[in-house]
């Protein structure tokens, strides 16, 4: 009877290993929200990543925001994240709900302004094409980016 439970209870461990295994890490992806049309439509401002490519497990990246308008611009600190599979772009979701303080950030004309945004909500994110979605002046932007 003692060695039935044991393998009961060796087998309900091992599975119980498995399905948090085969949950961790995996990336949770929705369909994108935005249309390619509606996305860098104002060529007078460039949003950017610093670098190209970056090495897998990353943790952070800057984003460079270049306001060439005849006007100061402002954007908040809120973003999202899309990765290109099969083509389409998909939402990667967070592994818990994202918080931003509600601040704007001005970047007056001519001038360029950097922040750091981390991906410490993320799951590690494997190589592919992904980029960040963010709100500039009322308008929608993406800036691509490569992890290999």
């Amino acid at each position: 009877m003692r060695e039935k439970i044991r393998k009961i209870a060796g087998l309900f461990l091992l599975t119980s290993i498995l399905v948090l295994l085969t949950g961790c890490g995996k990336l949770k992806l929705t369909p994108s929200l935005h249309e390619e049309s509606e996305l860098n439509q104002n060529k007078d401002i460039k949003f950017e990543t610093e670098k190209r490519i970056y090495p897998t497990g990353v943790k952070e990246i800057q984003l460079n925001v270049t306001n060439n308008t005849k006007k100061d611009i402002a954007y908040g600190v809120d973003y999202s994240l899309e990765k290109k599979e099969s083509n389409e772009w998909m939402e990667v979701q967070p592994n818990e709900e994202m918080y931003f303080i509600a601040i704007a950030l001005n970047i007056e004309q001519g001038v360029t302004g950097i922040d750091t945004i981390s991906f410490k909500f993320f799951p590690d994110l494997p190589a592919g094409i992904y980029r960040i979605i963010r709100s500039i002046n009322g308008e929608l932007f993406a800036a691509e980016f490569r992890i290999q």
